[in-house]
């Protein structure tokens, strides 16, 4: 995105300059017809006025003359703000990142500043997976600023501040905020990483998501509280996402500026850790914005709620996955991909999901399913199996989390076959198979697969 021009900025009003009152005496005439004004007083405007001044240099007089009038004690004067005092701004524009904060983003690269906002009305632009959220509290204040640069892989930026009344509303939008950007429901998302962020203000999350047109837009958003202040701040570029340890640096100084303000946690050292993305309900399940699309423009995904399970498998389980024994409770998700005219009538996808006493139960169950579908060979002779590399991770709370690959070809007559992508994930007591009816033609790469197993393995450590 090529930089826009620059939007004139908004100064800030100069204080009125100091009146040039003198301070000698008040002016002979009112001395003279003082007297006068007491004893004539009338309702007239300009007359009250008159004698309002006369009031007032009389009690300048009486302050110098000692058997003058003694003043009422309602007569008091109220005190007055110093003309050198200013009022500091809780946020203001200045708070917005600059050329220097973006180049800790990108080093090196051409940013440049493209519009900069100062009134929640101006601020029109929206951040990645937020842009239908509404909330019942609305900010006091808010400042939005747009980078661009002349890269060609489009790299911008969008900063957002919001100053919200008090800390409870500001906890109330963060957590709004969070949870919507946690779903990511806002078709092409597809959710690429998150990472754990801390020492960077009160609360912080961070999340990776990947907008999957024809050309897909890497969009790396992180969402800051610190006090009664929301930032928020999302770059794209295409190619690849930007690093999230350039995002967290260039926020510092900002944050760095506002947290006192705000009554919040200042940075310290921030520090990024790659980790699970935030649980969503209901917890344990894959989402649709975990699930990649298989051609670059198309496809919508939609999903069931949690059943029981109905699946008879592929054939090759050598089990009764609604009645086996040994879980606990067991349910079933059906993926389904809508909007895309070239899918098979075939394609579907399944997520079932077994519970278990203890781990040992379900590591057994787990080694059970797994050697049934790499056996299957010798129990149906048509079947091709391909055994694909284990994949290991580690889910909520730190749970070591694994998941096996396998793709099954099954020949359905002498020239055709049916083809599926299995995952069987198991983190401590969750075990789930993923099935996936592909075909060769429209299927997932291998390193979606990939992707999909450490997902869902995750996705169960949450359950």
């Amino acid at each position: 995105m090529h930089p826009q021009p620059r939007r004139s900025a908004v100064s800030s009003a100069s204080p009125p300059e100091k009146n040039a009152a003198g301070s000698g005496n008040p002016p002979s005439w009112v001395e003279h017809h003082r007297r006068t004004l007491l004893i004539w007083g009338i309702g007239a405007l300009v007359a009250a006025l008159l004698i309002v001044s006369g009031a007032f240099f009389a009690s300048r007089l009486t302050a110098k003359d000692p058997n003058g009038p003694v003043p009422s004690p309602s007569s008091s004067p109220s005190p007055s703000a110093s003309p050198s005092e200013t009022v500091v701004p809780t946020v203001g524009g200045a708070d917005l990142i600059t050329v220097a904060d973006a180049d800790k983003i990108v080093p090196g690269a051409s940013w440049a500043i493209a519009n900069t906002a100062v009134t929640r009305e101006e601020a029109e632009r929206r951040v990645t997976c937020l842009s239908t959220l509404v909330s019942e509290s609305n900010p006091t204040d808010t400042f939005q600023r747009s980078m661009g640069s002349s890269e060609d892989d489009l790299l911008a930026a969008l900063h957002q501040v919001d100053l919200f009344a008090n800390e409870g509303a500001a906890r109330q939008v963060q957590t709004e905020r969070a949870d919507a950007l946690a779903s990511c429901d806002e078709a092409p998302a597809h959710i690429r990483s998150s990472t754990t962020v801390t020492n960077l203000g009160d609360e912080a999350i961070q999340i990776t998501v990947a907008l999957q047109e024809e050309a897909t837009t890497f969009h790396t958003v992180l969402l800051v509280r610190t006090g009664r202040a929301l930032t928020m701040l999302d770059v794209t570029r295409t190619g690849s996402a930007v690093e999230v340890d350039g995002a967290v640096a260039a926020l510092e100084r900002s944050l760095g500026d506002i947290c006192t303000r705000a009554d919040g946690v200042c940075p310290a050292e921030p520090t990024v850790t790659v980790a699970a993305p935030p649980p969503v309900d209901p917890a344990g399940w894959l989402i649709t914005a975990d699930l990649p699309r298989l051609r670059a423009g198309y496809g919508r995904w939609v999903v069931t709620e949690p059943a029981d399970i109905t699946s008879q498998g592929m054939g090759c389980e050598n089990m009764t996955l609604a009645t086996e024994p040994g879980p606990t409770s067991r349910q079933q998700r059906t993926y389904l991909l809508t909007q895309d005219d070239a899918m098979p009538e075939t394609f579907g996808m399944d997520e079932m999901t077994f519970n278990f006493a203890d781990n040992v139960s379900a590591r057994l169950f787990t080694t059970k399913l797994i050697n049934s579908l790499l056996s299957c060979k010798d129990r149906l002779l048509t079947a091709e199996i391909t055994d694909r590399a284990a994949i290991n991770g580690t889910g909520a709370n730190g749970v070591a989390v694994s998941s096996r690959l396998i793709t099954i070809d099954q020949a359905i007559s002498d020239d055709t076959s049916v083809r599926y992508q299995l995952v069987v994930s198991i983190a401590d007591t969750r075990v789930s198979y993923l099935l996936a009816s592909v075909t060769s033609s429209y299927q997932f790469s291998n390193v979606a697969m990939q992707e999909l197993a450490l997902r869902t393995a995750q996705r169960n450590s949450q359950g």
